[in-house]
C-alpha cells in the first residue's frame, strides 16, 4: 500500500468505520475496484455522490481520478 493510501485509509477509518471495513475487504479479496466503485457510487443520491467528490478532492485526490469518479454510473 502507498503513503498516500494509507493515510486516506486511516482517515476513512477514523470517519467511516463502515466503509473501511468494505473496502478493506474489497482490497484483500482482490475485488476489481472500477466494479466496486460503480457499486457504491450507483447506490448514491445526487448530494451524496457531491459529498464524495469534495471529500476526495479535500483528502487530496488528484481531478483526473475526480473526474473519472464522476463519470461513473
Amino acid at each position: 500500500m502507498t503513503p498516500i493510501l494509507s493515510m486516506v485509509m486511516g482517515m476513512l477509518q477514523s470517519k467511516n468505520p463502515q466503509m473501511f471495513n468494505n473496502i478493506n475487504q474489497a482490497m484483500r479479496s482482490g475485488q476489481d475496484p472500477q466494479k466496486f466503485v460503480k457499486q457504491i457510487m450507483g447506490n448514491m443520491n445526487t448530494q451524496q455522490r457531491e459529498g464524495l467528490i469534495k471529500q476526495a478532492k479535500d483528502f487530496g485526490c488528484p481531478d483526473s481520478i475526480l473526474s473519472q469518479i464522476q463519470n461513473i454510473k
